[in-house]
């Protein structure tokens, strides 16, 4: 799907919201590439204020190239992208999230939403190339939230440049694009599988969210005298660790 210069019109499953009918111009394109692998080109300058909603429930591929967005996971706490910036997520038993954006900035983003099937299929065989932390979330029969933010690596950028500017017609655009796509998934893939993980990096399950949903409970109930970390720790039966990232990451 291409949208016109003037008018944001709203795409099937995913929804826009602002307070008019054009609170948005330029380019929100998906690409189906092929069977579970979708490619979404972002060259978008809102109006006004606004909103973008749309289906998450995917192992997915960001680069941010310009501007800035907040997003939301089902009731989580904000994620903030910014420009040049590599995002790869992994949501699973959630359904949407829910992406602001101010007016003004442009933004220029290139994801890669892959179905978790397809990623079992090609890197979870006998040999697997996952890093660790990913490889758990998709052997997790219970499912979670994966995160890894990083700075955005040239050949990233190159290919994400390529993408969006491709001018080519019909057929041989959608050849391009497919070629695009598979890059920018090997290049991701192997620019987290090389190095560690980031500082931002977090895999919680979902019993882990309802776990530090149950710790901050205890905290409310027991203001005058809260417990220490390690405490509440023991109490929901969270390591430390995970229940500060899961306090970061939930709150």
């Amino acid at each position: 799907m291409t949208y016109s210069n003037s008018t944001m019109e709203i795409p099937a499953k995913i929804v826009i919201n602002g307070d008019s009918d054009n609170c948005a111009s330029n380019r929100f394109e998906d690409v189906e590439i092929e069977a579970g692998l979708t490619l979404r080109i972002l060259d978008i300058q809102f109006e006004e204020d606004g909103f973008v909603e749309a289906p998450i429930e995917r192992f997915g591929i960001s680069c941010v190239l310009d501007g800035q967005f907040e997003g939301r996971v089902e009731g989580l706490s904000e994620l903030v992208g910014d420009e040049s910036q590599l995002r790869v997520f992994y949501w699973t038993g959630v359904r949407s999230v829910q992406l602001s954006y101010a007016a003004g900035p442009h933004l220029r983003n290139v994801q890669l939403l892959i179905s978790p099937d397809l990623v079992r299929e090609k890197y979870c065989g006998s040999q697997p190339i996952l890093p660790e932390l990913l490889q758990s979330a998709f052997d997790s029969d219970e499912g979670g939230y994966f995160l890894d933010v990083r700075g955005l690596p040239p050949g990233l950028r190159v290919v994400s440049e390529q993408a969006i500017r491709c001018v080519l017609p019909g057929a041989l655009r959608q050849s391009y694009l497919h070629g695009k796509a598979l890059e920018l998934m090997s290049l991701g893939i192997d620019e987290i599988r090389q190095a560690e993980p980031s500082k931002q990096a977090i895999l919680l399950s979902v019993t882990d969210v309802e776990r530090v949903r149950q710790a901050r409970e205890i905290l409310l109930e027991n203001r005058a005298s809260p417990p220490t970390l390690s405490q509440l720790s023991r109490a929901v039966g969270l390591n430390e660790f995970k229940l500060k990232q899961g306090f970061r990451f939930v709150f």
